[in-house]
């Protein structure tokens, strides 16, 4: 018996409701798909199955669409199946988006504010311990308004933000930070001599902004950047 008929008499999406303790009813009310779409799915059917299902059991099964996919397309032995939510690493975090609210004394400081129906976004904890983030409570989400960062962060684009009191700012690496008047903004961080700050942006019809030591007062640095999230399409 080779390798692909040894995976298929294990039905990998039974394999998978299995490691996480639920039941098909279960899972079909909480992927939001119909009968018909699971047993697509539970007969690794792929020519049947739309991309809205594939999205919607990925967030439902807490992995992303790739490894949904080379699931159902036989690319991974049962054995491997077996141990998906076996590791702690591979737990997810969700990550909530914030807005900021100045102080209105007239200083820099601000309250981050929860948006409560807003999009969430899943970061795994196996990708955490690699980038070194050693408290995911620290991370947060901020939708980004402008260009100055295109192509890699575009308008409306969100990104996640490992948020410390303590930031050494390295010289290429890409913060968010704000200011009364733009609100929530990105760049790449530049430290000259003598203290001050350049802001430098991706969009290459962006020029350099150099803030001064007193200047670079006026802005609050909120974290440094580690993930962005596409925008919504409507």
């Amino acid at each position: 018996m080779n390798t692909n008929e040894t995976y298929v008499s294990y039905k990998p999406l039974n394999t998978l409701l299995d490691s996480l303790a639920q039941s098909k009813t279960e899972f079909i009310k909480k992927a939001n798909i119909t009968d018909c779409e699971f047993e697509d799915l539970e007969s690794c059917n792929l020519g049947c199955i739309s991309a809205r299902v594939i999205m919607n059991v990925a967030s439902a099964l807490n992995i992303n669409a790739d490894t949904l996919l080379s699931v159902l397309s036989n690319k991974f032995d049962e054995k491997q199946l077996s141990h998906i939510y076996s590791d702690p690493d591979k737990q997810f975090i969700k990550i909530k988006r914030y807005d900021v609210l100045f102080d209105d004394k007239g200083s820099n400081k601000i309250s981050f504010i929860e948006h409560r129906y807003d999009r969430e976004i899943l970061v795994s904890g196996c990708y955490c311990k690699k980038m070194g983030i050693l408290n995911p409570d620290k991370l947060k989400c901020f939708k980004i308004s402008g260009d100055f960062m295109s192509p890699l962060i575009c308008n409306n684009d969100y990104v996640i933000v490992e948020c410390k009191e303590e930031l050494p700012i390295i010289d290429g690496q890409i913060y968010a930070f704000a200011d009364k008047d733009h609100g929530i903004m990105v760049r790449r961080f530049i430290s000259p001599l003598h203290g001050g700050l350049i802001l430098r942006s991706d969009n290459p019809s962006v020029d350099d902004f150099y803030l001064s030591k007193d200047e670079k007062n006026s802005i609050f640095i909120i974290g440094k950047v580690i993930e962005r999230s596409g925008c919504v399409l409507e």
